[in-house]
């Protein structure tokens, strides 16, 4: 009943969240200009391979998937192994492994940090020939197939050694123009007492508002003159992205109009306001208590948000671009006192766009008021 109800609000379903409290006393870390945790992309990449062309076509990226894949399956233990394909929705039948189409780019762009350009009745075959078991016949290693209904990579990939004992430091070494940057990442043994560089990487990227999405990896120099580098300007695919970003826009503009202080987007906040909005959506309910993860509260907590005295959280459902929803947020007393609120400094946003549900986490810390 409550659920035929709530589909039927949903173009206009919103609700906010607000509490003052003192939690803790520690301060965020300030975002540095290289985070590791904004490096995930390409330290997973590191794991898999050692060169990497975004711009190469999806076939060539198979092998690298494939074994990532059966990495995190079967080099894995029990545990992480079960939570990768509770996350993935992968539904494992011998060599094949089958994905919704949502869940595949997840998984997709959680190894190459963009989307996977998608044509429903294709079938891609990866580069790399094995014997196959019928036969004397090489087959590829790793093929996907696109049906209308759902995603099959199979894969025969051998796994990855993966070592623990590793370390890795990053720094930027030249800024190209367009948010384009060329980085430097270091790899380091910790099995000794003492650090020792194995490793040093270049890496092309593109920085977005929540990570650093590698365009080119290799352990050899990459030259400013020597490669073109004009077609890694395209512009991100990472629609999330611009929709954080103009969030955040309207936002301060409503801030600055009032005569307040603009809000600073905060990383962590906003990996836990996407979480959020990923839990409405995969677990169709409309909440400020989530069945996963408790109250925004216990969320803050459970992913080690800390260093904040104040904390409000809007929610909406079913509005299709971020103007509507803040004009719906803006249209009501309690969403638009959270956006106003003056003792916030730090908001996250999160977008799950299937069905179109909305987070926004606003945050007061002890240091800045």
């Amino acid at each position: 009943m409550f659920q035929k109800k709530f589909k039927a609000l949903a173009i206009t379903t919103f609700a906010s969240f607000t509490l003052v409290s003192t939690p803790t006393t520690a301060a965020l870390a300030p975002i540095t200009a290289v985070s590791i945790d904004q490096l995930a992309p390409i330290l997973n990449l590191i794991k898999y391979t050692s060169t990497y062309d975004s711009l190469t076509p999806l076939e060539d990226k198979l092998d690298i998937l494939g074994k990532f894949l059966r990495t995190k399956l079967y080099n894995n233990t029990y545990e992480g192994a079960e939570a990768f394909v509770t996350k993935y929705g992968i539904q494992i039948d011998g060599y094949n492994f089958k994905f919704s189409f949502s869940d595949f780019k997840a998984f997709y762009k959680e190894l190459f940090g963009l989307d996977p350009s998608l044509k429903i009745n294709t079938t891609f075959n990866g580069a790399t020939l094995i014997m196959s078991d019928t036969s004397t016949n090489m087959e590829p290693e790793t093929t996907l197939q696109i049906t209308d209904s759902e995603i099959i990579l199979h894969s025969k990939a051998a796994y990855a050694n993966l070592i623990y004992t590793t370390e890795y430091a990053a720094e930027i070494t030249n800024y190209l123009g367009d948010n384009l940057y060329k980085i430097k990442i270091y790899q380091y043994s910790t099995a000794n007492e003492e650090k020792q560089l194995q490793t040093t990487y270049d890496a092309l990227v593109k920085q977005d508002l929540l990570t650093y999405v590698p365009l080119l990896l290799t352990e050899t120099e990459i030259s400013d003159t020597a490669l073109d580098l004009t077609p890694y300007f395209a512009p991100s695919t990472s629609t999330n992205d611009e929709i954080i970003e103009e969030i955040l826009q309207l936002v301060n503009e409503e801030r600055i109009k009032a005569g307040i202080h603009p809000l600073e987007l905060d990383y962590e906040l906003t990996k836990v306001a996407q979480i959020k909005s990923t839990d409405m959506q995969e677990n169709q309910y409309f909440s400020h208590e989530s069945p996963t993860y408790g109250s925004p509260i216990t969320m803050m907590e459970s992913f080690d948000i800390s260093g904040w005295n104040k904390i409000g959280e809007n929610i909406a459902m079913g509005h299709k671009n971020p103007a509507t929803v803040m004009k719906s947020w803006m249209s009501s007393s309690d969403h638009k006192a959270n956006i106003l609120k003056e003792e916030y400094t730090h908001i996250g946003i999160g977008y799950a766009d299937e069905e179109n549900y909305w987070t926004q986490i606003f945050i007061g810390m002890h240091n800045d008021i």
